[in-house]
């Protein structure tokens, strides 16, 4: 094989002999011998398609239903897959691979898909590609294109809303986006869907079975979409096995498809049913066990199971995970939705409330940070309170009234029960008109316990709407550095953190306040401050998560423990980012 790929190599980089023209015959029967040897190819889009329709079928046919190869049907199959397949770029860059998949295929609960107002569609890519952390160097949401090949030349398109992301190093190295819209599918296509288990890849010395197989579809190194054939074995994975359930837990598939830089997001399907089993990591890792054959001999690639991340996914949005059978399952009973009144947003668990037990929450509009953190920073804050700004402008412009510990809260986040008069005043003149300030001032400090009365209150505020743009003027200007402000008088030692560590306790202190009280549900406060001053920053991440203890048992603010867990991840990765810096 290696003699064979540098005949290629050489005939077509050099000599520029392509399939289809002059002397192609001769590309054409080099690249057909690659796909029946061991080591296999990675051939183009347009590549597969010439071969398929090659003169020389029979010989072609030979190749792919050979004992190392795979189907002319499969092949047929992994051409269809590359329609929901796209290249991610931030601007004319190429930043990697994602993929679409339908979201009923994901999410298997359709009241969570009504109750999040999710569209037909999801898109995947990983986390170290988008995210709004920016870890590893990934683009924010809003930052994106995504480039289908199927949908013409030029065409882009751009992110709606980041529903959810799980972090490169400690997570599933995902992020889970809506798009503004999708290519026009051909009618003969249908998505994949995902696979209910991980095939068995642990291989006792003398068993005689076939080993599973994997395809990987997507744009390397920035190159138009190829796709992978042969030296595709699954290794190994550390999920479950075949007919027991998965959890949220991160599950690791390794293979010997070959990828490149660019390859990150790609879909890795079984080469046997072309059901989806992983979106691709990275490459170049150890095997998780190395006494099972292969595994031991090869640096593997390295996906993270979908099934994995469907699980996590549907519990991060309120639900209870499905479990996974050796069949697809049956399409679920789900109970007819329920048409939550706006005071009890539909946003619960994307939401992280506002646990205040002190206030105000803004002591005077002079004492602002001078510290101005990178817009991740407040992407990441403004996610939890708004979500994206098509959710905004669809549930959140006029005033809602959670519930939990905030009060009436406008725009991004910004809760009237923590504000003075003076101080709303002050903040929103600029943005709203007389009227709509004096309506508002009336509910500055004021809790309600009382859910009817939260819904009258909300009711008769429904024509008052507060603009995408007065909400984040609002918060980048005063709610921001305000916060900054706050947690750098909160939290000793604040200047010697990365941006993204200090951007997590801004959102912790942004959603908790700034006290440090004897209570017991300020204990981890406090345990943080001890050791910001003791410069033990590498245990604030732990006491983050460890206030989840206070709401575990409240499924209405589900959200708190996802906002805690990637406060967490953030705070983490900032130290992470920190100390590879210091040791260049």
């Amino acid at each position: 094989p290696f003699a064979l790929h540098a005949a290629l190599r050489q005939i077509q980089n050099i000599w520029g002999i392509t399939v289809g023209g002059k002397h192609g015959d001769i590309v054409e029967g080099l690249q057909m011998a690659l796909m029946g040897a061991d080591n296999g190819a990675t051939l183009s889009q347009q590549g597969v398609e010439h071969l398929l329709n090659a003169s020389d079928k029979a010989r072609f046919e030979a190749i792919f239903d050979g004992e190392t190869g795979i189907s002319v049907q499969t092949a047929y199959k992994a051409l269809g897959m590359s329609a929901f397949v796209g290249m991610v770029r931030h601007g004319d860059k190429p930043k990697g691979t994602g993929f679409l998949v339908r979201t009923r295929d994901f999410v298997q609960n359709d009241a969570l898909i009504q109750r999040h107002d999710i569209g037909e569609w999801l898109f995947l890519t990983n986390a170290h590609v988008i995210s709004p952390t920016g870890e590893h160097g990934a683009i924010p949401g809003e930052g994106a294109q995504i480039e289908f090949q199927m949908a013409g030349a030029g065409q882009r398109f751009k992110a709606l809303r980041t529903l959810w992301w799980s972090p490169a190093s400690s997570g599933h190295d995902c992020t889970i986006l809506e798009l503004d819209g999708h290519p026009q599918f051909p009618a003969n296509v249908t998505p994949a869907s995902i696979s209910p288990y991980l095939p068995k890849c642990h291989f006792e010395p003398g068993e005689r079975s076939a080993r599973p197989r994997v395809l990987v579809l997507g744009h390397p190194d920035g190159r138009p979409l190829e796709i992978t054939f042969n030296n595709n074995l699954l290794l190994d994975h550390d999920g479950p096995a075949v007919g027991q359930s998965f959890s949220a837990k991160p599950v690791r598939v390794q293979y010997r498809a070959p990828t490149e830089p660019g390859s990150s997001g790609s879909p890795v399907f079984d080469a046997d049913t072309l059901e989806l089993l992983a979106i691709h990591h990275r490459g170049a890792v150890q095997p998780i066990d190395a006494k099972y054959g292969d595994a031991a001999r090869y640096q593997a690639n390295q996906g993270m199971s979908l099934r994995a991340i469907s699980e996590a996914f549907q519990a991060a949005l309120g639900g209870a995970p499905a479990s996974a059978s050796p069949r697809p399952a049956p399409t679920p009973v789900v109970a007819p939705p329920v048409v939550a009144p706006k005071s009890e947003a539909t946003f619960e668990s994307l939401r992280g409330y506002a646990d205040y037990e002190e206030g105000p929450a803004f002591e005077s509009i002079e004492r602002k940070s001078d510290r101005k953190l990178p817009r991740q920073c407040g992407d990441f804050i403004a996610g939890f309170e708004i979500s994206s700004g098509a959710y905004y402008r669809k549930f959140l412009q006029s005033p809602v009234w959670p519930g939990a510990a905030s009060g009436l809260t406008i725009g991004v986040g910004y809760d009237l029960r923590h504000a003075t008069a003076a101080e709303f005043r002050e903040h929103w003149s600029p943005h709203l008109t007389p009227d709509v300030i004096e309506r508002l001032v009336a509910y500055c400090g004021v809790a309600e316990a009382d859910l009817e009365k939260r819904k009258k209150a909300v009711a008769a505020l429904k024509e008052v709407t507060i603009s995408l743009e007065a909400a984040f003027a609002v918060f980048t200007e005063i709610m921001m550095p305000t916060y900054t402000f706050r947690t750098e008088n909160c939290f000793d030692n604040t200047l010697e953190l990365h941006d993204l560590s200090m951007g997590a306790l801004v959102s912790l202190v942004f959603n908790r306040g700034d006290s440090l009280s004897s209570k017991d549900s300020r204990l981890e406060m406090r345990n943080i401050a001890k050791h910001m001053k003791a410069r033990a920053f590498d245990k604030v991440a732990d006491e983050i998560r460890a206030m989840k203890r206070l709401w575990k048992d409240d499924p209405k603010v589900a959200g708190l423990l996802d906002r805690r867990d990637k406060e967490a991840d953030m705070f983490a990765e900032g130290l992470r980012q920190q100390a590879l810096t210091a040791v260049a």
